[in-house]
């Protein structure tokens, strides 16, 4: 409730900036409104088309890559059989099977080797299937031509099948892992500035100091400085 409250505050605390400013400009109420919902309809359009360019730059197959290896097999198993077969039975805590299929994770920071495809062989002839399909960062060359020795099928979703394929699903999973700053960053001063916590006290203080606009005789100061506000609080609600 509270992240729909701050979305409305926000895109109405611009709209009514925008009205303020035709105005301050315009001196036509009407002209004004229509201009500011022409502009206010723009900014919203680039505001989202900025938001999705950073969150696509934000989440790279290399970082789903890294948490996937991070948090191991387990993870990388149950995040597979949570959007292609959820009723599957995990196993073992790495691979589920699915009629004469078996998903066998085999997931690390290097590559899929020779005794990881042993022992998803060894594991598929416990349990009487033929295919194996295993989830891996990559599969080097004698890794492989084990694998097309054994008799068995295998198929090997490397880390851009599985990025692509959950991102197309949009079941891409949280990033869990960030890379650590220094405590004196500017990235660190930024988040203090434009921490959640502040965002209402920026729209009210912006609100306030634009309506001022109307009945005091220093317009300009007024509106500058209500615009500042109004425009942390955008800001802050827009940033991650």
């Amino acid at each position: 409730m509270n992240k729909i409250i701050d979305f409305v505050a926000v895109r109405t605390a611009l709209f009514l900036l925008l009205v303020i400013w035709t105005v301050y400009f315009l001196k036509d109420v009407l002209y004004a409104v229509i201009l500011s919902a022409i502009l206010f309809t723009a900014v919203c359009f680039v505001l989202e088309k900025l938001k999705n360019r950073k969150n696509s730059k934000a989440y790279s197959m290399d970082k789903l890559d890294r948490q996937c290896a991070l948090l191991g097999n387990k993870y990388v198993i149950q995040l597979y059989r949570d959007v292609t077969s959820p009723a599957a039975e995990i196993k073992g805590d790495r691979y589920f099977i699915e009629g004469n299929e078996m998903v066998y994770s085999a997931y690390k920071f290097s590559s899929c080797g020779l005794e990881d495809v042993s022992a998803a062989y060894r594991t598929a002839k416990e349990n009487a299937v033929t295919r194996i399909t295993m989830l891996v960062k990559d599969a080097d060359r004698q890794a492989v031509m084990l694998a097309q020795s054994t008799g068995l099928n295998y198929t090997f979703i490397k880390s851009r099948k599985l990025y692509k394929k959950l991102k197309d699903m949009r079941c891409l999973p949280p990033l869990v892992f960030s890379r650590p700053g220094n405590a004196v960053s500017v990235k660190n001063f930024a988040d203090i500035i434009f921490n959640k916590a502040n965002l209402r006290y920026y729209l009210i203080t912006g609100f306030m100091l634009s309506v001022m606009f109307f009945f005091v005789p220093l317009k300009g100061y007024y509106l500058t400085i209500g615009t500042i506000s109004l425009v942390l609080a955008l800001i802050t609600a827009i940033r991650k």
